[in-house]
């Protein structure tokens, strides 16, 4: 970890005093690099450049380079889009860090999808009362640890057909993202699930 990631996530860590949000923004930043221009896409904490300009200009704030980014930008930027955003905030773990994580992986819209779909209401991306209905009955039935196991699966699907659709575009992230929801799922559901590559995978 470089010494300018290992500095906002100590100022991070001295000003957050959310005691549900920091270790589910700790754990998913251990997972974003600093800066980068990947494909190029200027991002830093897994911020990109497009991303932040568009959640400045709803707040009607003044655009800045992610270069300039500073850990409140960081704490305010994930809270606001990603975990509340999602409403992993209502959330109980191990449930409310893999969807978060996921949320911010894949886009809020694509997890809520893939909640919907795992307790049987319209996948339309938005979590409304119905969805909350369904979740909540959902976990009264069969737990939510099974849920949360059920999430994780759906995101390995969802990087399977993403690297089947186009490999030249993701493949070099495959292993990565699988290497990433292994972790998460080792420490927070702890059963013996490894997910390995799809043996089809196109070369």
């Amino acid at each position: 970890m470089n010494e300018e990631k290992v500095g906002i996530k100590k100022e991070i860590d001295e000003t957050l005093q959310d005691d549900n949000f920091k270790p589910a923004l700790f754990k998913m930043l251990g997972y974003e690099g600093g800066y980068t221009e990947s494909d190029g896409t200027p991002t830093n904490y897994g911020v990109t450049q497009t991303t932040l300009d568009s959640y400045l200009k709803q707040k009607g704030e003044k655009t800045k380079s992610v270069k300039e980014l500073t850990a409140s930008d960081v704490v305010n930027f994930y809270r606001d889009s990603f975990w509340k955003g999602s409403r992993a905030n209502e959330m109980e773990e191990p449930l409310r860090t893999i969807y978060f994580d996921g949320s911010v992986n894949m886009g809020v819209p694509n997890a809520v999808k893939q909640l919907q779909n795992i307790v049987g209401t319209k996948s339309d991306g938005k979590y409304g009362k119905k969805t909350e209905k369904a979740v909540s009955e959902y976990i009264e039935k069969h737990g939510v640890e099974d849920l949360a196991g059920k999430v994780v699966d759906k995101r390995k699907d969802h990087y399977d057909n993403l690297v089947t659709k186009d490999s030249k575009k993701y493949g070099k992230f495959y292993q990565g993202w699988l290497n990433r929801i292994n972790k998460l799922r080792g420490e927070y559901i702890g059963d013996s699930v490894s997910y390995q590559p799809k043996t089809d995978k196109p070369k």
